[in-house]
């Protein structure tokens, strides 16, 4: 795959602050590029032309980082340069490009807003006809774990917890 550039001219640019839009600007550009044919990147090159000369700093990653923390790894190379005079061009290159790994899905994620009320609906419905097949994870019963820890904080509240504070016995 070919790598992700995107550049910008300013004007002799001399503070911090400046910069750091300019690379959030570019950073936008080239991580909307990337989602949109859905791969994350690896190494990362950014190149400072000066007045009188050009400085470039490079990072390779030894995983694959999303398109969404560029401009966090731009920010980190910004704050340690010390620049010895004013920055005329910033262009950022990103490359070792590959797809981006599969995510995991969501039962009630969707694009239907009323998706997820007929899916707890239906979720309600089987757990009514077919009583005991259905458990979702808020009916069970809280581990060891989690009631070790509800009784030495008493602000945590567990399932069976809850319960007993407001009075109730199960």
């Amino acid at each position: 795959m070919r790598p992700f550039s995107a550049d910008i001219y300013l004007e002799k640019a001399l503070s911090r602050e400046s910069l750091l839009s300019a690379c959030r600007l570019l950073a936008g550009r080239i991580s909307l590029g990337l989602e949109k044919q859905g791969v994350v990147w690896q190494r990362l090159l950014l190149r400072l032309d000066l007045e009188d000369q050009s400085l470039s700093v490079g990072r390779r990653f030894s995983r694959a980082q999303n398109p969404g923390s560029l401009y966090f790894h731009l920010k980190g190379i910004i704050n340690d340069l010390r620049l010895p005079s004013p920055v005329e061009k910033i262009t950022i290159t990103v490359d070792g490009l590959r797809p981006a790994p599969a995510s995991q899905l969501s039962f009630f994620a969707g694009r239907d807003p009323g998706r997820e009320g007929r899916l707890r609906e239906a979720l309600a419905a089987a757990s009514r006809i077919h009583p005991g097949s259905v458990v979702t994870g808020s009916a069970l019963a809280p581990g060891r774990r989690e009631i070790m820890l509800a009784f030495y904080d008493p602000w945590r509240r567990s399932y069976r917890g809850a319960d007993q504070a407001e009075g109730r016995m199960e």
